[in-house]
C-alpha cells in the first residue's frame, strides 16, 4: 500500500533519453558548452563579435565568498584572452526573481576578481552575465534584453563599470537589435535537431550542432544523465516522506490518533501507523529527522519503486 501511494505521487512523464533533449535542458547545455570551441561560437553569436576564448571553460563552477554566505553555481563560465569573464545560464522556469538573482551572481563574481591589497578597481575584469530562457521575463516580447548601468538624468551617459547583463527570450517576437544568426540560435535552443541546424546559414550554429551530436552520441553521457535523474528522483521521494512525517507529528502533538491522521491527510492507514509508532520513540520532541532514520535510514529508496519524475535539470 505504501509503495503504491508513493508511486502514484511521484509518477509524471517518463524521462526522455539524451538524444531527445534540446539545449533548454541544463544537463545538455552544460555538457555542450563546456567545450571552449562550442562556447565561443555561442558567445560570438550572442555578442556579435569575435572572441578569443581561453581553454579554461568550466560548467557548474561553484563560487563561495564566505562559509556563512550563500554561494553560487554557474552553469557555464569562461574567460577570453583579454580577461573578460562570461557566465551563461539556462533557465527553463520563471522563478520571478531572476533580475535580483543576476545581481547577486554578479556581486559574488565581482568579490573574487581582485587579490587582497589591490587598490585599483580598474583592474576588475569586465563581466557579462547571459541568461537564456523560453519565456519573456519583462513582458515586451523582445528576443534580447541588454542591461548596463546608466544615469537616470542623462540616458546617454553610461556608468562604464564593465558589467553587462543579457536576457535572451527564445520565444520573443520583437527582433530589433538581433542578427539572423542570433534568431537562428534561439530557435535551435528550442529545437536542437538536424533540420533546424541545416536551415541556418550560420557556420557557428553548425559547429554548435556538431558538438550537440557528439555529446548525444556518447554512451557515458547517457549513463551520467540516468544517474543524475535517479538522484533527483530519490531526493524528491525523500522530501515527500519527510514532509509527511512533519505533518503527522503536528497532528500527534494535537492528540490525534493514526486513524484520524490517515483520514485527514488522505493517506494509507498502514503507512501512517508506521510513522506514528516510530514517532513515539522520539516523543515528546518528535524529531522528524530521527523518525525518518528509524523508518528508512540511509537506504530509504527501494528498487521496486517506479521513478518517473520529470525534473527540469535532468530529463524534460
Amino acid at each position: 500500500m505504501e509503495q503504491t501511494r508513493y508511486k502514484r505521487r511521484l509518477k509524471r512523464r517518463k524521462r526522455k533519453e539524451l538524444k531527445e533533449l534540446n539545449l533548454l535542458n541544463r544537463f545538455l547545455f552544460n555538457e555542450v558548452l563546456e567545450d571552449p570551441v562550442a562556447y565561443r561560437a555561442v558567445l560570438e553569436i550572442i555578442l556579435g563579435h569575435n572572441i578569443r576564448l581561453k581553454a579554461n571553460v568550466q560548467s557548474e563552477k561553484e563560487i563561495r565568498t564566505l562559509p556563512t554566505f550563500r554561494g553560487i553555481r554557474l552553469d557555464v563560465w569562461g574567460q577570453d584572452e583579454e580577461d573578460n569573464i562570461y557566465n551563461s545560464e539556462m533557465q527553463r522556469k520563471n522563478t520571478r526573481n531572476l533580475p535580483r538573482r543576476s545581481r547577486y551572481y554578479q556581486s559574488v563574481l565581482d568579490a573574487g576578481l581582485l587579490e587582497p591589497g589591490v587598490v585599483d578597481f580598474n583592474q576588475m575584469n569586465n563581466v557579462c552575465l547571459i541568461t537564456i530562457a523560453p519565456f519573456d521575463l519583462f513582458g515586451r516580447n523582445r528576443c534580447m534584453y541588454t542591461f548596463r548601468m546608466k544615469c537616470d538624468e542623462d540616458s546617454t551617459l553610461d556608468l562604464d563599470d564593465g558589467a553587462v547583463r543579457i536576457f535572451l527570450n527564445t520565444r520573443g517576437t520583437v527582433t530589433e537589435g538581433c542578427s539572423q544568426e542570433l534568431l537562428d540560435l534561439l530557435r535551435y535552443v528550442e529545437k536542437s535537431n538536424e533540420r533546424v541546424a541545416a536551415e541556418s546559414e550560420s557556420q557557428r550554429l553548425k559547429l554548435l550542432h556538431n558538438r550537440v551530436r557528439e555529446v548525444k552520441s556518447n554512451d557515458e553521457n547517457e549513463v551520467r544523465l540516468m544517474q543524475l535523474w535517479e538522484e533527483k528522483a530519490y531526493a524528491r521521494l525523500a522530501g515527500a516522506k519527510a514532509k509527511l512525517i512533519e505533518q503527522v507529528c503536528k497532528k500527534l502533538r494535537k492528540g490525534k490518533n493514526a486513524q484520524e491522521i490517515a483520514e485527514e491527510l488522505e493517506e494509507d492507514i498502514e503507512l501512517i501507523t508506521r510513522i506514528c509508532e516510530a514517532a513515539r520513540e522520539s516523543a515528546p520532541e518528535y524529531d522528524c529527522d530521527e523518525i525518518f532514520e528509524i523508518l528508512w535510514g540511509e537506504d530509504f529508496y527501494d528498487d521496486e519503486y517506479e521513478y518517473e519524475y520529470e525534473d527540469e535539470d535532468v530529463g524534460e
